[in-house]
């Protein structure tokens, strides 16, 4: 059977809108909202018709509220900067809590075994086995040099001659 899905998209952004007009129950259709990956449901069916009014759904927030067709696409928009903060906010102390900051050899194997990301100073003149001590003894690689307005960057400070690393372990 042929999908009964209309997608439109803004044509100055990435933001799309998918239309689903399938004669289906509705809890088929929030099972397909949620496999898909959009971010908010918007429910419009007789009840909502009836009441001018819809339902909204975000799914990063597992949140349902109740709007009226007045001034839905401020409400959505703000939903959509709500669950993108909250996205961006989780992400960036999941990060923060993988990555440990070393000083030496025996804290960066320590932190590598626990599976974290390690950043460290490296002077590269001076320790020049250092990578291959890596590689052998931890199965960890130098993945790259963090920029300097990197988020990283704001954990270590940099030491004179030393370039700041970002080490994981191979997998």
């Amino acid at each position: 059977t042929a999908k009964s899905y209309i997608e439109l998209r803004h044509p100055q952004s990435q933001q799309a809108i998918l239309i689903d007009y399938r004669d289906i129950r509705l809890g088929e259709k929030m099972y397909d909202f949620e496999r898909s990956g959009y971010p908010i449901a918007v429910v419009f069916g007789a009840n909502e018709q009836a009441k001018r009014q819809v339902l909204v759904y975000s799914r990063v927030q597992d949140k349902k509220q109740t709007w009226p067709l007045v001034g839905l696409t401020a409400v959505i928009n703000n939903m959509h900067e709500q669950d993108q903060q909250s996205l961006y906010s989780k992400s960036l102390m999941r990060l923060k809590s993988r990555i440990s900051v070393c000083e030496n050899f025996e804290q960066i194997r320590a932190a590598i075994e626990q599976g974290h990301f390690v950043l460290c100073n490296w002077n590269m003149k001076t320790d020049v086995n250092f990578e291959a001590k890596l590689k052998d003894e931890l199965s960890a690689t130098i993945r790259c040099i963090p920029d300097k307005t990197s988020l990283v960057r704001e954990l270590i400070t940099e030491q004179v001659g030393c370039e700041v690393v970002l080490i994981a372990r191979n997998f």
